[in-house]
C-alpha cells in the first residue's frame, strides 16, 4: 500500500505478481492517478475516507513524504501497522529538520510546491523514529540520503 500516494507514480513500479493499493486524501489527484494508471490491471486507488481498503493486510506500506503532513503521525503509523501481515515493513521518507530551511527558500524560488511545504506540521527527527515503540513496530534501518536531507525508515512489524 502507497499510502499518500499522489499521482499513483509508484504503481507503475509494482511487477505483475504484486498487487498496488494506493491512498490519499485528494480527490483529484486520486481521479488523476486513476486516469494516468488505467492499464494496470493490478493498481487501485482510494480515497482515505473509504474504508475498504482498510480490509486488506499488506506486505508492505510506504509514506513517501507523507509523514510531516499529518498532524498526529503516531496515531497514524499504529492504525497502519494493523494493516502490515505479521512479517510486514512500513517503508517511510520524510524531510530531516536541517532540510527545512532549503525547503522553505525553494518553495519562495519556485523550485519546490508552495503549498507543500506550508502544509508540513513537523520535520521529525531521527530520536523520534529510534524511540517509537508505542506503535509496536521495530526499526529494522534508519539512515540519511541526499547529504543528509532527508531520511528514510524501515521499521518490522513486532
Amino acid at each position: 500500500m502507497d499510502f499518500g500516494c499522489g499521482y499513483g507514480i509508484l504503481a507503475t513500479k509494482i511487477t505483475t505478481e504484486m498487487r498496488y493499493i494506493g491512498v490519499d486524501i485528494d480527490e483529484s489527484v486520486l481521479e488523476s492517478a486513476k486516469r494516468t494508471n488505467t492499464g494496470l490491471a493490478d493498481a487501485q486507488f482510494y480515497h482515505v475516507d473509504i474504508s475498504e481498503w482498510q480490509s486488506y493486510k499488506f506486505d508492505t506500506i510506504i509514506l513517501a513524504a507523507v509523514i510531516e503532513h499529518l498532524d498526529d503521525p503516531l496515531r497514524i503509523l499504529i492504525d497502519l501497522n494493523k494493516l502490515l501481515k505479521s512479517d510486514g515493513r512500513m517503508i517511510i521518507t520524510t524531510p530531516a529538520p536541517k532540510a527545512d530551511i532549503i525547503l522553505t527558500i525553494g518553495s519562495k524560488l519556485g523550485l519546490f510546491s508552495r503549498e507543500a511545504c506550508e502544509e508540513h506540521k513537523a520535520l521529525l527527527d531521527e530520536s523520534y523514529f529510534i524511540n517509537l515503540s508505542d506503535a509496536k513496530l521495530m526499526l529494522e534501518r534508519y539512515e540519511k540520503f541526499e547529504f543528509g536531507l532527508n531520511q528514510l525508515i524501515i521499521y518490522k512489524k513486532l
